[in-house]
């Protein structure tokens, strides 16, 4: 469980963040995009639930990776649709400020493949180099 914040530690927190992430915390695209992953999952009634931990991320207060974890323990839903929706946040809300959260939470390489994954640049084929010797 998360604890409560003052408004006081609220601001401080807020105003230590980098100009995209203040955007994000705020920005009326944010609450539209989770509400519609609310209503997509039918999960409506959760919707507060899941903005304030979106909220915690964007602040600095819950690392992205856990968001999944959270969502089973917390808001109690299935590990399925926990996935799903963890999924389907992190691609439309994290993955536009991906840099400034990596930079926020000097991410892992396991938080890291979360936003490789949203990403889904086209893979290359390398070379084999390897060349074993023919008697």
């Amino acid at each position: 469980m998360h604890r409560d914040y003052t408004q006081e530690e609220f601001w401080k927190l807020y105003n230590s963040l980098s100009p995209g992430l203040k955007d994000a915390l705020f920005a009326e695209e944010t609450g539209n995009n989770l509400e519609k992953i609310c209503k997509r999952h039918q999960i409506e009634d959760k919707f507060s639930e899941i903005l304030n931990l979106t909220g915690q991320i964007l602040l600095g207060l819950l690392p992205p990776e856990e968001l999944e974890k959270v969502l089973v323990r917390d808001i109690q839903l299935n590990i399925a649709k926990s996935k799903e929706i963890s999924r389907e946040i992190i691609r439309f809300i994290f993955f536009p400020v991906k840099d400034e959260l990596t930079r926020l939470y000097e991410m892992t390489s396991s938080s890291e493949k979360l936003f490789k994954e949203e990403e889904q640049t086209p893979s290359v084929a390398s070379k084999d180099t390897y060349r074993e010797v023919i008697e």
